[in-house]
């Protein structure tokens, strides 16, 4: 028996769409984990010389409109900076990785910022997946 199994997940097919969609749901539950990726992006400014600080002040209106398009199109859950400090956090909501890399890539300000990709996953589904990980170490 697989963790799946072992949790309470089911798979629900849907043919009622172009290509098959796999939702995985608790039994008796009728909470939803989406087939998207969540991803944590740490942004940390780069160092730059007073030159380029005056050319990184044009960026910041084209990166709110950026970060507001996306947040939009549910893609970016929410985004943070960390008080006092030019780094920050952005929760991503995407369907593959290579979605990932084109919000990065196309980002107003990823040519003045370094990334850190971290996925995250769901608390609950990750407590349940531990319990049964737990138990089967101590047997």
């Amino acid at each position: 028996m697989g963790i799946k199994e072992e949790i309470g997940f089911k798979e629900v097919f849907y043919p009622n769409i172009s290509t098959f969609l796999c939702l995985l749901t608790y039994i008796n539950d009728p909470y939803v984990i989406r087939p998207n990726m969540r991803f944590l992006v740490k942004w940390c400014l780069l160092p730059m010389s007073p030159e380029m600080m005056r050319e990184a002040i044009n960026v910041i209106p084209a990166e709110i409109e950026y970060m507001k398009s996306l947040r939009e199109k549910g893609k970016v859950l929410a985004s943070y900076t960390f008080a006092g400090r030019v780094e920050g956090i952005t929760i991503c909501d995407v369907e593959s990785h290579e979605e990932l890399n084109e919000i990065i890539s196309k980002d107003p300000g990823s040519m003045i910022v370094s990334f850190e990709v971290i996925p995250i996953v769901d608390f609950e589904y990750s407590l349940k997946v531990w319990k049964v990980v737990l138990e089967r170490a101590s047997k």
